[in-house]
């Protein structure tokens, strides 16, 4: 069991832009179906960006321009013997582990009721980086959360230590508002608004990924998603799916949008190729598009499961003697296991000069359907985010963003 521990950060709480859409009011009941849960927000708290693939919600209040209390929600898939004290264990043993956290002490525990079931609620103390840190949070397991799946999920409030007669009160009314709702898979659920925009100023874009999705850079790419609690996988080692990476490379001077697409689109076929997967690799879909109303070139590659029921189509050939020869349609063996499904690769790629260079810039969304029209609806969703620079002006000035999406 293993996860990322972010304690309260103050400069972390400033950072990230505000989310302005109708459904982050206070008091209104916002729903995460691919963690099954839905909560409201106490009075004067703001929507954040999550910026980790297991952390669902993140909200923070402000007063005069200075964060004073942060609330936020993770979400685990756990074996079938994970408790809520084992998980609240690991988490104190990580954070007594992290070098920025200094004099812990767990001031109290007890069981809460939470959602219909109890969980294991927890009073800490520490320094944080020189800050005196005050914490409360409860840990509670959804036992039945899908067939063979149990999710845990770990709801902490923190404030400075000169705030603490706010923490218990907004703990209790986030408590109050949890509710259990029906877990979906995030390409079944509506993408949602999308949240405040990050800024890569060396490329000249910024991108707006949904509200409900993580956004972190990884390697110098900016990558947004979801994880899927229903896949065998899921989990903190799980790949996100949806995901998203938004990617800007410098290229030659006079290199075509086509052209770059196209050394994309063949770099993933020598990939499966040398995977051995290239006969479950196919191109079904590819034209021109827009990105930030600019010209781009798309397409859409599936990549099938060798446990997929796939159907090659009938090959009709000429042969030496002048006839034509048809090779009839095949079908590959059945799916034998849920998580076995085809991935979908749709991409959306620009090319662009910014101060003096030419920039390749690519939307790539990575999901799970076997409907190369479904992922080419999603990416054309998801492009909205995506805004380009004008070449002969600088780049926007970069807006507040958590540390962990900024460049």
């Amino acid at each position: 069991m293993r996860f990322v521990v972010i304690p309260f950060a103050l400069t972390a709480l400033v950072a990230a832009g505000q989310a302005t859409e109708a459904d982050v009011a206070a008091g209104k009941l916002i729903e995460f179906p691919h963690v099954g849960i839905a909560l409201s927000l106490p009075d004067g708290f703001e929507r954040r960006q999550p910026i980790d693939q297991t952390e669902v919600f993140r909200a923070v209040r402000m007063d005069r321009e200075e964060p004073v209390q942060s609330i936020r929600l993770s979400a685990f898939a756990v074996g079938e013997r994970t408790t809520a004290k084992d998980f609240s264990s690991e988490r104190i043993r990580q954070l007594e582990a992290a070098l920025a956290v200094r004099d812990l002490e767990v001031l109290k525990e007890t069981a809460m009721p939470v959602a219909g079931t109890v969980g294991l609620a927890q009073r800490l103390r520490y320094d944080y980086r020189g800050e005196d840190v005050e914490a409360a949070g409860v840990c509670f397991v959804r036992e039945k959360a899908a067939e063979g799946h149990r999710i845990c999920y770990l709801l902490s409030v923190e404030c400075a230590a000169k705030h603490v007669d706010c923490l218990l009160p907004a703990l209790g009314e986030v408590i109050k508002s949890i509710a259990f709702v029906s877990i979906r898979r995030p390409g079944e659920a509506p993408i949602g608004p999308l949240g405040p925009e990050i800024t890569d100023a060396q490329s000249g874009y910024t991108y707006s990924p949904p509200l409900r999705w993580f956004a972190s850079w990884m390697n110098g790419v900016l990558v947004t998603g979801q994880l899927d609690y229903l896949r065998p996988e899921s989990g903190v080692d799980g790949l996100p799916l949806p995901q998203l990476r938004v990617l800007a490379v410098s290229v030659a001077e006079g290199t075509s949008t086509k052209a770059s697409a196209a050394q994309y689109r063949d770099r993933i076929h020598d990939l499966a190729a040398k995977r051995g997967l290239h006969d479950r690799t196919r191109l079904v879909g590819e034209r021109p598009a827009k990105l930030s109303k600019r010209d781009a070139h798309q397409f859409v590659i599936l990549q099938m499961p060798e446990t997929m029921p796939t159907t090659k189509p009938a090959v009709t050939m000429p042969t030496n003697s002048g006839r034509v020869s048809t090779k009839p349609a095949q079908t590959q063996p059945v799916r034998t296991t849920r998580g076995d499904e085809t991935l979908a690769i749709a991409q959306r790629t620009l090319c662009a000069p910014y101060k003096g260079k030419t920039f390749s810039y690519s939307v790539i969304l990575l999901c799970q359907t076997e409907d190369g029209k479904a992922a080419e609806a999603m990416l054309d969703k998801l492009c909205e985010g995506f805004s380009l620079a004008e070449p002969t002006s600088p780049p926007a000035t970069k807006p507040a963003t958590s540390p962990a999406v900024q460049k």
